[in-house]
C-alpha cells in the first residue's frame, strides 16, 4: 500500500487530509512540522510526502532543502500543498528547491486526488527509468518465455477444443460444471451460472443460489430468475441476455437485487455466449458477486468528500469575510469618532444632531455587520469561561418564549449532571436565540421547538462518517422545531454567508453563518438535520472539560479613563492615526504620532524623556508593530506596547505576526474603550 507523510501544523488539515487519502487507499502517516517529519521519513522512508510552508520549529522550504540532500529521501516525490504562500515567488522559491509539485488550497477533492496520483506516476516512471537500463535484458528474456508460453498455451487451448468437439453429447451436464468452475476460478468469491438455449432454464452455483437466499441446487427458469431484480433493472437486464444470445455481445452490469426473503442488495453479473460445433450460440453463462460492501463504502466515500468540499468551501468564505471586515473597522473607527466628536460640540436642539445621530446610528449598523463577518469568520474576540449549557438554557429560557410568541410551544429538556465547556457566555446565548428564530421562521404557523442537552461520547465510528469531527467527549446543544423542514439543495448552502430563502427585506442571511463561526472558533462542530415536512435539527457538539464553572464578569463602563504619561502613537491610516491622537491628547496624555515603524525609531531618538506606551498597529509597510516593539525596547526596556489592529488577536496569532499574550485592542474602539485599555496597560 502507497504509503504518504503528511505535515501540517493545523490539527484539523491534517484530519481532512487523513480521512481523504485513507479513504482513497493510501496509508497515512501524520506530523506537526517539518522537523518532525524529516525524522518520520528517515525513521521509515514513506512513498510521498505532502506538506504546508508555515510551520513552527522547521518549515516547509527547510524541510524540502533537507529533503534532497538526503540520499535516502531525495527521490522521493516532495508535494507542497498551502493556502499561506500564494506569492509566485513562493512558488518558484519550492521548485527551485526540488518540490515535484506546488499546490495553492482551497482545491476540490478531485483535483487533489488527481494532482496526488499524478505525482505518484510520476515517481514510479522515473523509478522505472532508473532501473530499466540494467534489467533490460532480463526483462527481454522475460518477454521471450512469456510469448512461447502463450503460443503453446494456444496450441493447447486449440487442441482441447477440438477434442471437445468430437465428444459425446452424454457428457454435456460434465462440461456444463466445468465451464461454471472455470468462470468462478477465475475470480475469488464469484459464483458462476448457465443458461441453456433449448430449455431457458438458469443452472446456479451454490453461491448464486446463496446470494439469492435459495437452497443449493435450485434451478429457476429465466424468467423466475429475472424476477429478483428491482423492477427498474429487469428490463436492463433481460435486454442485455436477449442480446447475449442473440448475438453474442456479452455484458457485465451492476444492479439491485431483491432476495427470496426480502433484502435489497446490489450485485455484479457477467454473461458471455458459449456457441457450439457449427458456431450457434448454444447457451449463456457467466459469474455472479455480491458488491452491496463495495457499494456503501463508494456512497460513504461520496460523502465524505462532499463534506470537505463543503467544509472547504466555507472556509474560503471566511477568509474572505474576515479581510473584508478588517478593512471596515478602519472605516468605521473614524466615522464614529468624528460623529461623536461633532455631537460634544453641539447644543441641544441643534438640528444637525439629528443628521449626526443618524451617521452615528449608521456606523453602529456597519459595526455590528462587520462583528457578525468576523465572527462567521472565526476572527472576532472571545472571552471563553468554562460555563454550563444548563445555566446559559436556563438564563435565556423566558426571553425566548417571549420572542418566539404564544403559537410556538418551547419544551426544554436538560440532562442531568451535564458536563462543562470552555466557551464566551454572550456567544452561547447568541448561538442559541439565532437557532430558536430560525425555527421560529420555519414555523409561520406555530408549533413546537425542543431544547435538549446531554453528555455525548462521539466513536471513531461516528468521526469516520462526519469528516470534520474527532473522537472524544461532548456537551450536545441540540435545537429542533416541527417546521417545513428544508431540501438538500438548501442544506448545503444554510452555513454560507448573505444565503437566505427569505425576501431582501426580512434579513441579511447571516444569522447560522454566526452560529457557525461561533461553534468552530470554540472548538466545537455543528451538524444539521432535516427533511421537507419533517422539521429540523441542529445539533452542537462542543468539547468538555473537566474544571469548575466561572462566574460571568459584569460589562465595563462607558466613562474614559485619564492619565498624563508619554504615548506614541504609529498607525499608516492618516484618518485612523488622527483620531487615536485626539481621544488620547483629550483624556490628558502627552501624544506623539508616527506613520510608519522609520519615522517611530526616528520620534523617539529625538523625544526628551520616556515613552510611556508604544499604541501601534500590528501590519504595517516594511516594518510590523511587533518588530518596532522589540527595536525599541532595546534602548527602552520597561517600555509598554498596546497593539491594535482591525483582526483579532487570535488571527494575528494565527498569522504568526504577534505573539500569544501581547496586549491588543481591536477595532473599530470607542473613545471609552480606548482610554480604559491604555490605563489598564500603562498600570499593569
Amino acid at each position: 500500500m502507497t504509503r504518504i507523510l503528511i505535515a501540517d501544523d493545523i490539527a484539523e488539515n491534517r484530519y481532512l487530509m487523513v480521512s481523504l487519502l485513507k479513504g482513497s487507499g493510501y496509508e497515512v502517516t501524520e506530523a506537526s512540522n517539518g522537523l518532525e517529519a524529516l525524522a518520520l521519513a528517515q525513521a521509515s522512508p514513506p512513498d510521498m510526502i505532502i506538506t504546508d510552508v508555515l510551520m513552527p520549529v522547521m518549515d516547509g522550504f527547510e524541510l524540502c532543502r533537507r529533503w534532497k540532500q538526503d540520499d535516502r529521501l531525495r527521490h522521493i516525490p516532495f508535494f507542497v500543498y498551502t493556502a499561506t504562500y500564494t506569492d509566485p515567488k513562493d512558488e518558484r522559491l519550492a521548485l527551485d528547491l526540488g518540490a515535484d509539485r506546488y499546490l495553492v488550497k482551497p482545491q476540490t477533492v478531485e483535483v487533489l486526488l488527481e494532482e496526488v496520483r499524478k505525482v505518484l506516476d510520476e515517481a514510479a516512471r522515473s523509478s522505472d527509468a532508473r532501473r530499466s537500463q540494467t534489467a533490460g535484458d532480463e526483462l527481454e528474456l522475460l518477454r521471450q518465455h512469456k510469448d512461447a508460453l502463450f503460443r503453446k498455451l494456444e496450441r493447447k487451448v486449440r487442441q482441447l477444443e477440438e477434442e471437445i468437439v468430437q465428444r459425446d453429447r452424454a457428457e454435456a451436464a460434465l462440461r456444463d460444471s466445468a465451464g461454471l468452475l472455470r468462470i468462478a476460478g477465475q475470480m475469488v468469491r464469484l459464483g458462476g451460472w448457465s443458461v441453456s438455449l433449448a430449455d431457458r432454464r438458469v443452472l446456479w452455483s451454490d453461491e448464486v443460489a446463496a446470494i439469492h437466499e435459495m437452497p443449493p441446487g435450485c434451478s429457476p427458469t429465466l424468467q423466475e430468475a429475472f424476477e429478483f431484480y428491482s423492477p427498474e433493472w429487469r428490463s436492463r437486464i433481460s435486454e442485455a441476455f436477449e442480446a447475449c444470445a442473440a448475438s453474442g455481445v456479452s455484458y457485465d452490469e451492476e444492479m439491485e437485487l431483491v432476495t427470496a426473503k426480502g433484502r435489497r442488495i446490489w450485485v455484479r453479473t457477467i454473461g458471455e455466449a458459449i456457441r457450439d460445433a457449427s458456431g450457434a450460440i448454444e447457451k449463456v453463462q457467466g459469474a455472479f458477486q455480491e458488491i452491496t460492501d463495495r457499494k456503501q463504502a463508494e456512497e460513504e466515500r461520496r460523502k465524505l468528500q462532499h463534506q470537505l468540499w463543503a467544509s472547504q468551501r466555507i472556509e474560503a468564505m471566511g477568509r474572505l469575510a474576515g479581510g473584508v471586515a478588517h478593512d471596515f473597522n478602519n472605516l468605521l473607527s473614524v466615522v464614529l469618532s468624528y460623529a461623536d466628536f461633532a455631537l460634544e460640540t453641539l447644543r441641544e436642539g441643534d438640528p444637525l444632531r439629528a443628521d449626526l445621530l443618524e451617521i452615528r446610528k449608521a456606523g453602529e449598523s456597519g459595526a455590528a455587520l462587520t462583528r457578525q463577518l468576523l465572527a462567521f469568520s472565526r476572527k472576532q474576540i472571545l472571552a471563553p469561561k468554562v460555563v454550563s449549557l444548563n445555566k446559559m438554557v436556563a438564563g435565556v429560557e423566558g426571553m425566548l418564549r417571549r420572542l418566539l410568541g404564544e403559537d410556538i410551544n418551547v419544551e426544554v429538556h436538560l440532562a442531568e449532571e451535564l458536563g462543562s465547556v470552555l466557551a464566551d457566555p454572550a456567544q452561547l446565548e447568541q448561538v442559541l436565540l439565532n437557532l430558536a428564530v430560525n425555527a421560529r421562521d420555519a414555523m409561520p404557523q406555530g408549533g413546537t421547538l425542543t431544547i435538549e442537552t446531554r453528555n455525548v461520547e462521539l466513536d471513531e465510528a461516528y468521526a469516520s462518517q462526519h469528516v470534520t469531527v474527532a473522537p472524544g467527549k461532548f456537551v450536545l446543544l441540540s435545537v429542533s422545531d416541527s417546521g417545513c423542514g428544508m431540501p438538500p439543495s438548501t442544506r448545503e448552502h444554510i452555513f454560507e454567508p448573505f444565503f437566505t430563502t427569505k425576501s431582501i427585506d426580512e434579513g441579511t442571511g447571516l444569522g447560522l453563518s454566526i452560529v457557525y463561526g461561533i461553534v468552530k472558533q470554540s472548538g466545537g462542530d455543528i451538524w444539521v438535520y432535516s427533511e421537507e415536512g419533517q422539521g429540523t435539527t441542529f445539533k452542537v457538539y462542543l468539547p468538555q472539560v473537566d474544571a469548575p464553572t466561572a462566574d460571568t464578569a459584569p460589562r465595563p463602563g462607558c466613562v474614559m479613563a485619564t492619565g498624563s504619561e508619554t504615548v506614541v502613537v504609529v498607525e499608516d491610516a492618516e484618518a485612523v492615526r488622527s483620531i487615536v491622537q485626539r481621544i488620547l491628547r483629550r483624556a490628558g496624555y502627552r501624544v506623539h504620532a508616527a506613520a510608519n515603524g522609520g519615522e517611530a525609531l526616528l520620534l523617539c531618538e529625538k523625544l526628551e524623556g520616556d515613552v510611556d506606551l508604544l499604541l501601534t498597529d500590528v501590519v504595517m509597510p516594511r516594518m510590523s508593530g511587533q518588530e518596532l516593539s522589540e527595536r525599541l525596547k532595546e534602548t527602552c526596556p520597561r517600555l509598554k506596547t498596546l497593539y491594535m489592529s482591525g483582526y483579532t488577536d487570535n488571527a494575528m496569532v494565527h498569522k504568526q505576526v504577534l505573539t500569544r499574550g501581547a496586549l491588543f485592542i481591536a477595532k473599530p474602539f470607542s473613545a471609552a474603550d480606548l482610554t480604559r485599555k491604555v490605563r489598564e496597560v500603562l498600570d499593569t
